[in-house]
């Protein structure tokens, strides 16, 4: 039973990943391509994780899963983020923006960034 569950949640991390891997290729600009990027290494290796955690016969194997996802799940976000806000301080728009509400206080305290 548990080898079942296990397939079914390594096929849904292929299914995910895949998902992500097409949004990459079809999105079109940087902070939506973004956003399919960590769909992949959040969504999709998280569910691998636990697929491959349940399959293990020892309490070793997933107290070493867990805590490769627990670093993944606030690492990987984060580092996300900090490369859309850097796209965006460096001027990259994002496409179809009708109100840019981060405009106004971008201008000023952008920190490495002279006038």
């Amino acid at each position: 039973m548990i080898g079942i569950a296990s397939g079914a949640i390594l096929w849904l991390a292929g299914a995910v990943t895949l998902v992500g891997a097409l949004g990459m290729l079809r999105f079109p600009d940087f902070y939506t391509r973004c956003h399919a990027a960590t769909m992949v290494s959040v969504g999709g290796f998280s569910l691998a994780l636990i697929g491959i955690a349940l399959q293990a016969t020892t309490w070793v194997f997933p107290a070493k899963i867990l805590v490769i996802f627990a670093v993944n799940l606030a690492v990987n976000p984060t580092a996300t983020h900090a490369l859309a806000d850097a796209a965006y301080a460096m001027g990259i728009k994002p496409a179809g923006l009708v109100k840019n509400e981060l405009g106004r206080g971008r201008a000023r305290g952008v920190p490495g960034r002279k006038k």
